[in-house]
C-alpha cells in the first residue's frame, strides 16, 4: 500500500523542481487499502502518551454493548487517502502549508516555496500574517495544485495541552472550511504540527484525524478527497495505526476501535472536551446580610466545559457577581474578539446591570499576540457607559510584562477611569482575598502554572479538590 508511487508525470512533464506530479488515482484510497494493522502484539511503550490510547473502560475487555463514536462509513472512507511524500507534488485542488504567524518562507513546510516559485512568497507578504489556528489561501503558482492554504500550528507545552489541542484542531478545520469557501473539493495535508513547536507526533495525529472525520461527516457532498501526507517513516506508522480507529473499514476494525480510542475523542468538531464540573456557591460568612447581592441560599452553578472562554463565577468578597475569562482558551480558540465581547455582553446582561467584578486568568495567554489598542478601545465602546460604571474591578491573575504595558497604554491613551480598575494578582492565594476559592471554578493548568511560577513554597494543594492552602 505504501510503496513508492510510479514516476509517471502529468502529460510527461515533471514539476519545475524535477519531482513527478502525482495524481489521485496513483494514491491508494483508504477504503481500498489492503493493509490491516494488528493491535494484538502492540507495545504500549511505543506511544508517546500511553493513556490517550486507552479507552475509559481500559484496553482489555469486551466491546459488546458499546456504540462506536466513529462508525463504519464506506462513503467517508472513499474520500480518505494516506500517502508518503510531499503534498505539493500532488495534483489536487489545494495543499496545506504549515507556517508561522508571518507566513515567511523560512518557517514554511520545507521545499514548498522552492517548488512553487518566488510568486508564492510575494503573495504571502501581502496577507498581513495569520493568527495561530487560522488559515489563509493563496495561488499555487508552479505547483500542480490550484491553491495553497497556509495555517499556523500552536506551540506545545504539557501544561497547555488542552488549549494546544483545540488550536491544532482549529488549524485543520480552518483549512477545510477555506477549501469549501473557494469551491475546491480535494486537499493534501501534511503534518501541521512541527518539531520546532514541540508538538508530540502521536497526540497531534489523533487531533488531525478525528477533526477531519468530524468535518467530513457534516460536509460529505462538498469534499471529494483528503490526502494525509507523511514524510517520515515514524509519521507513516502512526497514521497507519490510528486511521482504522477513526475510519474503520469493516466491523472488526470498528470493534477494535471501541477498545483503542482515547477516552476523550472531542466534541462534534473534534475539539477536546472536559467533563462537566460543578461548584457550590454558599453565602459568605463576612458578607453583609442587608446586601441584596449576596445569595441567601445555596445555588448550583454548572460549567459544562472548563475550556470555555468565559463563564459565570460566584460572588466576590463583597457579594458582587463575578465573570470569569480564561485568556489562554480564548486566544488559542481563535475567536473573533469583537464578536466574543458582544456575545459576553448579551449573555451576562442581567449580571452586569449591577456592580460586578471580572476575574481574568492570564496564566497561559503569553503564547499569543496581545490585542492591539484599537481593538481594546472597540471593546470599551461595546461595553457602554453603564456597564463600565458598574464594573468594580478586573482581577488579572499571572499578568505578564507585555500585558501590563498594554494596559498602561490603555490607561494613558484610551480611558484612565476604566482601566484603572485593573488589579494585578501574582498568586492564587492573593486572588482568593478578593474572590473566595469556593466561588470560582479554576482550570487545572492555572494551578499548575501558579505552582511553577511561584514555586509552591508554603502551599498545600488538595489533589482532589484543587484547593490551595497556606502550609501551617
Amino acid at each position: 500500500m505504501y510503496r513508492p508511487v510510479p514516476t509517471s508525470t502529468r502529460g510527461g512533464v515533471p514539476t519545475d523542481s524535477g519531482d513527478p506530479v502525482v495524481t489521485l488515482d496513483q494514491v491508494p484510497c483508504w477504503s481500498n487499502a489492503e493493509f490491516r494493522y494488528s493491535y494484538e502484539n502492540e507495545d504500549p511503550s511505543n506511544s508517546y502518551f500511553p493513556d490517550p490510547l486507552a479507552s475509559a473502560s481500559g484496553s482489555e475487555g469486551n466491546a459488546s454493548g458499546m456504540v462506536s463514536k466513529f462508525p463504519l462509513d464506506h462513503e467517508i472512507n472513499s474520500k480518505i487517502y494516506l500517502w508518503r511524500g510531499d503534498p505539493w507534488n500532488l495534483e489536487v485542488d489545494a495543499v496545506v502549508n504549515s507556517t508561522n504567524e508571518n507566513l515567511d518562507e523560512a518557517h514554511s513546510s520545507p521545499g514548498l516555496h522552492a517548488a512553487a516559485g518566488p510568486g508564492l512568497a510575494e503573495e504571502c507578504a501581502t496577507l498581513g500574517g495569520c493568527r495561530t489556528g487560522m488559515a489563509k489561501v493563496t495561488n499555487a503558482y508552479d505547483l500542480p495544485a490550484r491553491r495553497v492554504i497556509h495555517t499556523v500550528g500552536p506551540k506545545y507545552a504539557v501544561k497547555y495541552h488542552t488549549a494546544a489541542e483545540n488550536a491544532l484542531s482549529h488549524c485543520y478545520r480552518s483549512c477545510l472550511e477555506l477549501l469549501i469557501e473557494n469551491g475546491l473539493k480535494s486537499i493534501a495535508m501534511g503534518c501541521i504540527y512541527t518539531e520546532a513547536k514541540n508538538y508530540p507526533r502521536e497526540p497531534a495525529a489523533h487531533v488531525a484525524i478525528r477533526t477531519v472525520r468530524r468535518f467530513i461527516e457534516k460536509q460529505k457532498d462538498k469534499i471529494e478527497a483528503v490526502v494525509f501526507c507523511t514524510t517520515t517513516s515514524s509519521d507513516t506508522e502512526i497514521y497507519k495505526r490510528l486511521l482504522p480507529l477513526y475510519f474503520p473499514r469493516d466491523k472488526h476494525e470498528e470493534e477494535v476501535a471501541l477498545l483503542k480510542l482515547p477516552a476523550d475523542v472531542g466534541d462534534e468538531n473534534g475539539e477536546t472536551t472536559i467533563d462537566e464540573r460543578k461548584i457550590r456557591i454558599k453565602p459568605l460568612p463576612n458578607a453583609k446580610k442587608s446586601s441584596p447581592r449576596v445569595p441567601q441560599a445555596s445555588v448550583d452553578l454548572s460549567v459544562s466545559n472548563v475550556g470555555l472562554t468565559s463563564y459565570r463565577g460566584g460572588v466576590d468578597s463583597e457579594g458582587r457577581p463575578v465573570m470569569v475569562v480564561v485568556g489562554a482558551h480564548f486566544l488559542l480558540r481563535c475567536l473573533d474578539l469583537e464578536r466574543f465581547i458582544l456575545h459576553v455582553v448579551k449573555e451576562f446582561e442581567p449580571l452586569i446591570q449591577k456592580p460586578y467584578s471580572i476575574v481574568y486568568f492570564h496564566s497561559a495567554a503569553t503564547l499569543q499576540i496581545q490585542p492591539d489598542l484599537g481593538l481594546m478601545k472597540r471593546i470599551q465602546q461595546i461595553l457602554g457607559r453603564k456597564h463600565q460604571r458598574n464594573l468594580h474591578a478586573i482581577y488579572v491573575l499571572h499578568p505578564t510584562f507585555g500585558l501590563k504595558s498594554a494596559i498602561a497604554a490603555l490607561q494613558l491613551f484610551v480611558d484612565n477611569v476604566v482601566w484603572k480598575k485593573v488589579v494585578y494578582v501574582d498568586r492564587l492565594l492573593q486572588l482568593f482575598r478578593y474572590v473566595p476559592r469556593e466561588q470560582l471554578t479554576i482550570p487545572d493548568f492555572v494551578f499548575q502554572h501558579d505552582l511553577e511560577v511561584n514555586g509552591g513554597k508554603g502551599l498545600i494543594v488538595d489533589p482532589r479538590t484543587k484547593y490551595v492552602y497556606q502550609r501551617p
